[in-house]
């Protein structure tokens, strides 16, 4: 940013009939570009970087190639399933899939079931007794 900011200030002080100006606005157009381009470069490297941070964490059921150019880590936390089963799990939604997972020791996750997200559904619960956060998840 210092550079377009320099750029910008340098452009802003420029007669627009000046001979450099044009040459001025190249610059500061590329220099955006440029730092767009590293921004999303360092996103890119972070999420790959998480993912396999969170595939050393993740025991249990997990695909063989759970780490893919094309997968990438969405979110992650602790949620309690009702119904049937009414325990504590951990969901780790990927761009293609949602991993649930039971908490283990030192920060480790079994995975017990994963969910392709072509076949999932995602519904709001009426709820009387205030539960933050409650939805129903239909496969």
């Amino acid at each position: 940013p210092r550079y377009v900011m320099l750029l910008m200030d340098l452009l802003k002080n420029t007669w627009e009939d000046h001979p450099d100006y044009k040459s001025l606005s190249g610059a500061l157009a590329k220099m955006k570009e440029t730092g767009d381009f590293i921004n999303e470069s360092k996103r890119n490297a972070e999420a790959m970087d998480k993912m396999h941070s969170l595939g050393m964490t993740l025991t249990g059921k997990v695909p063989m190639k759970f780490i893919q150019p094309h997968r990438k880590f969405i979110r992650e936390g602790d949620c309690k399933l009702c119904g049937k089963w009414n325990h504590a799990v951990h969901l780790i939604l990927v761009s293609d899939m949602l991993l649930i997972s039971k908490p283990m020791k030192h920060n480790m996750f079994d995975v017990k079931n994963i969910v392709g997200l072509v076949n999932i559904g995602i519904s709001k619960v009426e709820d009387k007794s205030k539960t933050p956060s409650r939805f129903k998840v239909s496969v």
